[in-house]
């Protein structure tokens, strides 16, 4: 999340959320009565005689609107606040009607509270931290897939075909426009990566390697991964189970929720009590501080109440527990939902 303003002694905060992670930050911080302010758009209907009563003009506006409701809506990655409008930059546009404001990645606002609690602070900033960027590429000679790990999610991002066949693989004019492009695209997407790793079949991988080597800055934070062999989105999605990715990544959150899956399995397997999945068990448990740690799956709204999941989380957190949002991306996140979305690990069993 991008700080641009924390007053705490005003209440007064300016920010701007740049993952999926920050808008369910947002969601526990953002309360009923709380004024947001926001660059918008805002229909003025046209109230003569022969106008239509479906359309009107869209206007850019800024906006204050003391909030009334709000909803998290993962699907469209955007967090949706409804309020009364309590002030406006158009005249035209009334007070006290409603209005809602989307928040997105990328979208700065501002945030004006009663009084800002310890544990919002807190997670203000544990948001500005960097997050982990971590860009794969899957190639062999015939195909490249470009694929960007953004905290504990995947998005694939590149795709590329040689369009080299049969004997024109001996053809190192192609050979070499080909990876010159590859080259490029990783160029194009690196800016904000913390790692850069190649994945796929055979010697391409070591050539576009070899390539990188007069971009000092790109080519110092890139590894070669072997033993992937698969190139395309299948090689991408191959690498994410690969052990030896997950040393390369190993103090990133897609790394933690990885060992985490696997410290579930092996608990579930020797009947440890120290595991929970049940919403309602596991919002008991975090009343008594008893989490230590928690696999959320993005998809847990269609588990549970809203305001009984942030109950949980805001309790896991005032115990000093440990939260990790994982999406359906990746097979992690697949696992968790299989599992009812979430997964609480314990510090000591509870008592039945």
């Amino acid at each position: 999340m991008l700080i641009k303003n924390l007053d705490i002694r005003n209440n007064k905060a300016t920010l701007k959320p740049e993952s999926d992670q920050d808008l369910w930050t947002l969601r526990r911080i953002i309360e009923k009565r709380d004024i947001i302010s926001s660059h918008t758009k805002r229909v003025i209907k046209d109230n003569k005689e022969f106008s239509r009563p479906d359309k009107g003009e869209r206007i850019n506006v800024n906006l204050s609107i003391e909030v009334e409701n709000l909803t998290l809506d993962n699907t469209l990655n955007r967090l949706r606040v409804r309020g009364k409008i309590v002030d406006t930059s158009d005249e035209s546009i009334t007070k006290g009607s409603f209005h809602s404001i989307m928040i997105s990645e990328g979208h700065m606002f501002s945030l004006k509270k009663k009084k800002f609690q310890s544990f919002h602070i807190d997670l203000i900033n544990k948001s500005a931290k960097e997050i982990d960027r971590i860009l794969i590429i899957a190639v062999d000679i015939r195909e490249a897939c470009l694929g960007m790990i953004i905290d504990t999610s995947l998005k694939i991002i590149e795709k590329e075909e040689s369009g080299i066949t049969g004997k024109m693989y001996s053809n190192k004019t192609s050979t070499n426009q080909y990876i010159d492009t590859v080259v490029n695209k990783i160029r194009e997407n690196c800016k904000f990566a913390k790692k850069i790793i190649i994945v796929g079949p055979g010697e391409t991988k070591k050539k576009i390697f070899n390539k990188l080597e007069k971009y000092h800055e790109i080519y110092k934070k890139t590894s070669v991964l072997e033993g992937i062999d698969l190139s395309g989105e299948d090689g991408i999605y191959t690498s994410l189970r690969s052990p030896k990715l997950r040393e390369l990544l190993i103090e990133t959150n897609i790394a933690k929720a990885e060992e985490l899956i696997h410290e579930s399995n092996k608990r579930i397997a020797i009947d440890d009590k120290r595991l929970i999945f049940a919403l309602k068990g596991t919002l008991k448990a975090s009343k008594t501080g008893a989490i230590e740690s928690i696999l959320i799956s993005n998809n847990i709204f269609e588990h549970g109440e809203e305001e009984e999941i942030i109950e949980i989380l805001n309790y896991v957190d005032k115990y000093k527990g440990k939260t990790i949002m994982v999406d359906e991306t990746t097979d992690v996140g697949k696992q968790v939902e299989l599992l009812g979305g979430i997964i609480g690990f314990l510090r000591y069993p509870l008592s039945s």
